[in-house]
């Protein structure tokens, strides 16, 4: 089997080298010929007709051409045989010579007349300049006096506006607080009623500054309690025992918002023998500020508020705010 398979592989690799060296020429397609009519007569081409069939077409275009002497001269219509035709139509009549008569006899050109030469122009006169005429003098402008009344053609909406205008120009503004007790709150507006004025509130948060009169922390919270209780003896008021915190321990005698009250409750406890101490804390409140809008018509003023509530700070401010 194996010289088998060597056989053919030699085989085909023979005719495969026998194809590849030996192709044979491929002609080309033959066109094919196309049949023509009897009625046509083919074309020849000059290898196909015979030397002595040849004839050169020269003769034959010379014989097609026609001659410039054989042609009969142009008919040239010249002004003398023409007639005016008239408005009825009618063709005017031949005179009796032929044409060929009257086209062979040759007319005698005229002659050109010499033209005249232009006399020269007389030279214009120069004319006389015209003398300026004077300016008219500048009249006085007489300016119209205007009237300062206002007139029936006035618009209602140009007053409209002016008078707004003038009510903005004439408000006054203030500013009432700031208040934290709703009794002042209440009583101001009530009282702005009354002078047919009103106001809006605005509120805010803001921190309000303590004086906190105390003693300072003890070591244990019994030797605190103790000590509480030893001023409590002595007629102290607001005692308290701190229990938590940083300040764990200590004694606060009293929180004042007004700084000649803690320098009495502080005057107060130095005469029982005791030594406190002063420090701050803070304390959230909500106030409230009133604003005011007042025209010039209303009776309502600054003195007048005053009068009526001397203790409440009232400050004017710009109304364009």
């Amino acid at each position: 089997m194996k010289w088998v398979f060597y056989l053919l592989l030699m085989a085909n690799v023979a005719y495969f080298a026998w194809q590849t060296w030996h192709r044979e020429p491929v002609s080309p397609p033959e066109a094919p010929v196309l049949a023509l009519p009897d009625e046509v007569d083919r074309l020849l081409l000059f290898d196909e007709v015979e030397p002595g069939e040849l004839q050169p077409r020269v003769a034959l275009q010379e014989q097609t051409e026609p001659k410039e002497k054989d042609l009969p001269p142009p008919t040239i219509q010249t002004a003398a045989t023409q007639e005016p035709v008239a408005e009825s139509g009618e063709k005017p009549k031949s005179k009796s010579k032929p044409e060929s008569e009257s086209e062979s006899e040759p007319k005698p050109e005229p002659e050109p007349k010499p033209k005249p030469e232009p006399e020269p122009e007389p030279e214009p006169e120069p004319e006389p300049e015209p003398e300026p005429e004077p300016e008219p003098e500048p009249k006085p402008i007489v300016q119209a006096k205007i009237d300062a009344k206002p007139t029936e053609e006035t618009k209602p909406d140009v007053l409209i506006v002016k008078a707004s205008r003038d009510e903005k120009d004439s408000r006054i503004c203030y500013r009432v607080g700031p208040l934290s007790k709703k009794t002042e709150i209440n009583a101001v507006t009530g009282w702005l009623k009354t002078q047919d004025v009103t106001a809006s509130q605005s509120h805010k948060q803001r921190k309000i500054p303590l004086h906190w009169v105390y003693l300072p922390p003890f070591k244990s919270g019994a030797k605190a309690n103790e000590y509480a209780r030893r001023l409590e003896k002595d007629g102290m008021k607001d005692v308290y025992v701190l229990s938590k915190g940083k300040m764990k321990g200590a004694i606060s005698l009293g929180i004042f918002s007004k700084q000649t009250s803690m320098e009495k409750r502080v005057a107060h406890l130095r005469k029982k023998g005791y030594h406190p101490s002063v420090g701050s804390r803070y304390r959230k409140q909500r106030v409230t500020w009133l604003d005011i809008v007042a025209s010039a018509k209303v009776t309502f003023s600054q003195g007048s508020f005053g009068k009526e509530f001397p203790s409440l700070p009232i400050t004017t401010t710009d109304c364009s705010k």
